[in-house]
């Protein structure tokens, strides 16, 4: 304890560096660079069949917004989502995907980071 209290300054700039350090690791980390993320998930559209319409990253979790041409379409994004091994720890969950009128298919997908949380 009276080495604690001697360093407690020095102690106090450690932590202060590392809560830093935690704060800048989505922009420095390459992996969970948010543009890097987001052409690595370009990367898993299937040519034609799918386009983005949203894109969000906060943190150690990713919301993906799309339209694909069809039901068929939607689920190969999702399969290459998860597969892409450009995207490591990675967990992915897609909501009921939303069939409109002229057979194209919303669908909402969402990605989180276990290496980030």
């Amino acid at each position: 304890e009276k080495w604690q209290a001697d360093h407690a300054a020095a102690l106090d700039m450690v932590h202060q560096t590392q809560a830093a350090w935690r704060e800048l690791q989505p922009v420095v980390a390459r992996d969970s660079f948010p543009l890097e993320v987001l052409f690595h998930v370009s990367e898993s559209l299937p040519m034609d069949q799918v386009h983005l319409t949203l894109f969000e990253a906060e943190g150690n979790h990713l919301l993906i917004k799309a339209e694909a041409k069809n039901l068929t379409a939607g689920f190969q994004f999702f399969d290459a989502l998860k597969n892409n091994p450009k995207l490591p720890g990675y967990t992915w969950e897609m909501a009921q995907p939303h069939s409109l009128a002229n057979d194209v298919t919303q669908l909402q997908i969402e990605g989180t980071h276990a290496a980030h949380e």
